[in-house]
């Protein structure tokens, strides 16, 4: 006598960690069954069903896009279920980071500056990682990258800086 055990899962991604606000992973799993060549499965996200299939092809890699995730803790499951109705599933809880936020605090929006300019920005990043901040200004109508720093956590750094102009 064959005994039947229940499907295997592997949730290859998204993994239990935190993903950065900029990367929202995808659910990629793996399903087999030691008797059956197809069986039912499905994939959740969040409660949410995004995936049902069937005639589930058994060892078939399946990707699924996610979409946009809200920042926070998020989760997903894989059920399957076997021609014996062998039932396994899998879940696997993530979270994704909050965004940073900048802040220009000088110049004021709409100042005139003639020759040089004091810039004034607030970033916070609220998981505390460090970040690229860019200043930009326009050249014969194109925004032209200024200056790049790359700061953690801060309140009112200051850059004095005369921008280039082309001569």
């Amino acid at each position: 006598e064959t005994l039947n055990r229940a499907p295997s899962i592997t949730i290859n991604s998204p993994t239990n960690k935190t993903y950065k606000s900029t990367t929202d992973p995808d659910l990629n799993f793996e399903a087999t069954d030691d008797n059956d060549s197809t069986f039912h499965v499905k994939a959740y996200s969040d409660g949410a069903q995004v995936y049902d299939n069937t005639s589930y092809s058994n060892g078939t890699t399946q990707t699924i896009d996610l979409g946009d995730l809200s920042a926070g803790e998020h989760n997903v499951t894989v059920w399957a279920n076997d021609s014996q109705g062998q039932t396994s599933e899998s879940t696997v809880t993530y979270t994704i980071n909050s965004p940073p936020s900048i802040t220009l605090n000088a110049p004021t929006n709409g100042s005139f500056v003639a020759n040089s300019a004091l810039l004034n920005v607030t970033y916070t990043d609220p998981d505390g990682d460090s970040g690229d901040v860019g200043f930009y200004q326009p050249i014969f109508g194109n925004l032209t990258l200024y200056k790049t720093f790359n700061w953690t956590n801060f309140t009112g750094n200051n850059y004095d800086g005369q921008p280039p102009y082309p001569g």
